[in-house]
């Protein structure tokens, strides 16, 4: 178990109020520039308001290459937001006779938020502003223990990391 920082990324966190009531979420990365940053966002058309937060984002990878039943696991994922609450966790796999595949979840204060499944070639790209019902557990007892080792090198995030974790359980 080594979860090793594969970067760290500037965002802005951009929430554009419709004119419908709703909400759209979207990021956009920049560079951190003294005294001035520039950065190009993007939000719909109808937008009455629109707020933007800047963060850091640390992208963690846990390299794993162990076999399950049904699939071999590669990589675990996982984003810490201003070192203190997840972005999001994920996996990468392929099951067995199967291309690779990627599944993130996304939280928002250790909430779930939203989702990305990539099922590779045959199997088009899903994402969606919430997730899935039938979403499949993807964390047991077995790597729980990633997950654990994770809250003490990210002691500042340990009770997001919990939180999210026992939502994909």
């Amino acid at each position: 178990m080594v979860w090793a920082t594969r970067e760290a990324v500037d965002l802005l966190d951009i929430q554009s109020e419709l004119s419908d009531g709703s909400v759209h979420c979207s990021s956009a990365s920049f560079v951190l520039e003294k005294p001035y940053s520039m950065a190009q966002i993007i939000f719909p058309a109808d937008a009455v308001l629109i707020k933007i937060v800047p963060y850091e984002r640390e992208d963690l990878l846990d390299s794993l290459e162990r076999k399950f039943e049904g699939y071999t696991l590669h990589k675990l994922c996982a984003g810490i937001r201003d070192e203190s609450k997840v972005a999001y966790l994920g996996r990468w796999y392929t099951p067995e006779g199967g291309e690779h595949r990627t599944e993130m979840y996304f939280f928002e204060d250790d909430r779930p938020a939203r989702y990305i499944f990539d099922g590779g070639a045959n199997i088009p790209l899903t994402k969606g502003p919430s997730w899935p019902v039938d979403k499949p557990r993807i964390i047991d007892s077995e790597l729980r223990s990633y997950f654990d080792e994770l809250r003490q090198i990210r002691p500042k995030a340990s009770d997001s990391i919990a939180n999210c974790v026992k939502c994909l359980e």
